[in-house]
């Protein structure tokens, strides 16, 4: 097991080997998506981003881009995916089908509440893709509210492969006031909880 300093080390491995990236996107979103421009410096709040773009080209192709995606995807009006079980003689049984239309129909009703965010968010990351490449979606859950989506800012996202190329690693930076840290301690340990009633 990974002592934190062994994590430290890591992060800082993985934080230098992508610094030339850092400006590449800087440049890129200046120019496409001015609001995520913040790689390599913070801008303060309420100050124009713009001064770079002389043409909207890029920005509506982006849009476009993004918009496409959502359609394919994720379209809102419809249902984009289902739940089915792994083994073909269980997917035969009625009583295994309806139990997982059953936990589909939760998964939507909680995925498009007002409260979740995930429509808005999931276009972020399209957005995200479109211009760099990549996007990170985290999900969470608000107690007393379900669950809670957020596009985080590639930034604060760094992304590690393992041997056969998929992504076994994930750190991610950022600052975190008291009342947002307890929150998320609070969340963390009342699924704790719930596993281990769901596992007796």
């Amino acid at each position: 097991m990974l002592d934190v300093q062994d994590l430290i080390t890591r992060f800082e491995r993985l934080r230098a080997d992508r610094a030339v990236w850092d400006s590449h996107w800087q440049e890129t979103a200046e120019r496409v998506l001015p609001r995520a421009a913040e790689f390599t410096a913070r801008s303060q709040k309420g100050a124009k981003r713009s001064q770079k773009i002389f043409d909207s080209t890029a920005q509506l192709a982006l849009e476009r881009f993004a918009s496409a995606m959502e359609s394919l995807l994720t379209p809102r009006s419809s249902r984009w995916h289902a739940l089915k079980v792994s083994l073909p003689e269980l997917d035969r049984i009625d009583a295994v089908r309806r139990y997982f239309e059953a936990v589909e129909d939760v998964l939507f009703l909680q995925r498009y509440a007002t409260s979740a965010n995930f429509a808005s968010q999931q276009f972020e990351i399209y957005l995200s893709l479109g211009a760099f490449g990549t996007g990170a979606l985290f999900v969470n859950e608000v107690p007393g509210e379900g669950l809670r989506y957020r596009a985080v800012h590639l930034s604060e996202i760094f992304i590690a492969e393992n041997e056969a190329g998929r992504i076994d690693t994930i750190f991610r930076k950022t600052e975190m006031t008291h009342p947002t840290m307890f929150c998320m301690s609070s969340t963390s340990r009342m699924t704790r909880e719930k596993e281990n009633l769901l596992s007796r």
